[in-house]
């Protein structure tokens, strides 16, 4: 639909429940970067995955697209806008079932791309693992890569694309908001998991700067950040001084 004089978006009108009977759904395998090596700290060892060279190999994730029947396409805009819908967890997936909420996107005139990331539940314990330690880069650019097939196979405009989801979800879509601009035009974040101390302890580990391998407590390496001097061993350095 064009849009208002005053340039605002034509209203979003709902659809006839025969609309939503009519949409059209695939599944589509998109090919997506290497995974490349996991970040590690200074110093660690790679672990078995990477020595055996999994994770290295490009691969293919499934995408569920939900679109609207080619009677519903405008004679203006034959590619419908795409809405990229990474799921949350991250480790869950997008089900092919038929879903009102998906259904009625489509019936609008939105192509709905589902997209199972690289992490997702349901492709094997291998592939499973290859998200941990490359979250906000993997199933970022699986995202990415989701839209670009969509667009090279004709069943979305990526000109008009946004972002949507929650959770872990809504996290890739900021991400994806974040990271590439010129490909989204708007998002959706639901209750996105968006805290800045797990990105900034993230970085602390990635930079080696703090040592932790998931069960033990985390500890700053030798030499490293002067915070992590106890305030007691502070208190005792200065009494002495002063006597």
């Amino acid at each position: 639909r064009a849009a208002r004089a005053d340039g605002s978006p034509p209203p979003l009108r709902a659809p006839a429940a025969a609309a939503m009977a009519r949409v059209q759904t695939r599944v589509i395998e998109v090919a997506v970067p290497a995974a490349g090596p996991r970040p590690r700290p200074r110093g660690e060892e790679a672990d078995e995955e990477e020595r055996e060279g999994h994770g290295a190999e490009g691969a293919t994730i499934e995408v569920i697209v939900v679109s609207p029947s080619t009677s519903n396409a405008s004679p203006s805009s034959p590619l419908p806008p795409a809405l990229v819908v990474p799921h949350g967890g991250p480790h869950s997936a997008h089900a092919d079932g038929w879903a009102l909420p998906t259904s009625f996107l489509a019936a609008c005139g939105f192509c709905v791309l589902l997209v199972n990331f690289r992490g997702s539940t349901g492709c094997g314990e291998r592939s499973l693992q290859l998200l941990p330690g490359r979250i906000g880069a993997l199933d970022v650019a699986d995202c990415v890569a989701a839209l670009r097939a969509a667009a090279g196979l004709g069943l979305a405009d990526a000109s008009r694309a946004a972002a949507v989801g929650g959770s872990h979800g809504g996290f890739l879509a900021a991400n994806l908001l974040g990271m590439h601009p010129g490909l989204f035009r708007a998002g959706v974040l639901r209750n996105p998991v968006l805290v800045r101390w797990p990105f900034f302890f993230s970085f602390l580990v990635s930079s080696g700067r703090l040592r932790w391998d998931g069960r033990t407590a985390p500890k700053f390496r030798e030499g490293g950040n002067s915070s992590s001097s106890s305030p007691s061993s502070s208190s005792s350095s200065s009494s002495s001084s002063s006597s």
